[in-house]
């Protein structure tokens, strides 16, 4: 899991309620948040392994109480990949009405587009044949359309958009250090301006710090104007015990990253490829080329699921992944 995903996961951990607030105003105004609200951890990756499409990097299930006095539960789907999922809206439908089977519950999802792409923005999923008609649809939030808005963002009393902030500006910084660490240091200072609890200021902190990733050297200097900020506004939120825990907290996150990266990387490829070719030569010979696809490498799945669309045959796919890379 990467640094982005792990802060969108705390994030939605945390910040549900401002989340749905910000994002899809309807259904936060049918919620009775004043009841809670219960996450289900464990639920969505049951109900994945039980299934075929495989699992997002992300994905919460929260049980909720709504206004009428009914209760409902809530799967609120955020997808953290920079590149649009062809088949996504049948993920969305395939999680939709597995939690429902399973549950016997309604359940309403929802889904958080981080990409970059304007004109990718996937709400639905449908198909009729011999007179049956089955369609789907969901809410989507594309964080795209708040670039631009970033002054309502730092200025919004909603917690969330200060998430979106700062992944907007990780992203827009991506090549310059520099600016990235004038907008992490900026965040930071706005959080001990904004009068917030010790709490927030340090779970707000840690989401930042996911997001706005810099080279060491610069996060030390980060480090020391924050110390220094602490003591202008005699707001010692971060002791030097929570410090060194938080920058141990983002080295072992940052190793984690690494180590499972490329492995979420290579299953969520082949199981992309696996899908693609259930749907066009069948489920039986979508089982048969598994074990290739699992042996192939990452950069051969990337291939291959670029040119999937134009295979025409079997023999030509296995062709392609039996092609030894240069």
């Amino acid at each position: 899991m990467g640094f982005a995903d792990i802060g969108w996961k705390e994030s939605l951990e945390h910040y549900l309620e401002p989340a749905m607030a910000l994002l899809f105003r309807d259904a936060h105004a049918q919620i009775d948040w004043s009841r809670g609200y219960e996450f289900l951890d464990k639920e969505p990756q049951q109900i994945v392994r039980e299934g075929e499409l495989g699992s997002r990097l992300v994905d919460k299930l929260a049980k909720v109480f709504l206004k009428n006095g009914e209760e409902h539960w809530v799967l609120v789907h955020v997808d953290v990949q920079d590149n649009p999922q062809k088949l996504f809206g049948r993920r969305m439908y395939a999680y939709n009405y597995r939690i429902f089977d399973r549950y016997n519950r309604l359940v309403a999802s929802f889904a958080i587009l981080t990409d970059d792409q304007p004109d990718w923005r996937p709400d639905g999923f449908g198909y009729s044949l011999l007179g049956c008609t089955v369609g789907f649809r969901f809410p989507t939030a594309k964080l795209l359309d708040f670039v631009g808005k970033e002054a309502e963002l730092e200025t919004s009393d909603n917690l969330f958009a200060l998430v979106v902030l700062a992944f907007l500006k990780a992203r827009q910084t991506n090549d310059d250090v520099n600016q990235r660490r004038l907008w992490k240091l900026r965040l930071i200072r706005g959080l001990y301006d904004r009068g917030l609890s010790r709490k927030d200021v340090q779970q707000l902190f840690r989401l930042i710090h996911w997001f706005m990733v810099l080279p060491k050297e610069v996060e030390n200097e980060v480090w020391r104007n924050v110390q220094a900020i602490e003591k202008e506004k005699q707001m010692p939120y971060m002791t030097t015990l929570e410090e060194m825990w938080l920058e141990n907290g983002v080295k072992k996150g940052r190793a984690d990253a690494l180590a499972e990266g490329e492995s979420v990387r290579h299953k969520l490829l082949a199981e992309t490829i696996e899908i693609a070719v259930r749907l066009k030569f069948g489920p039986d010979v979508a089982a048969s080329v598994m074990p290739e696809l699992q042996a192939a490498s990452a950069a051969r799945l990337e291939q291959t699921k670029a040119t999937i669309e134009k295979i025409a045959s079997l023999d030509e796919l296995h062709q392609l992944l039996a092609t030894t890379e240069n």
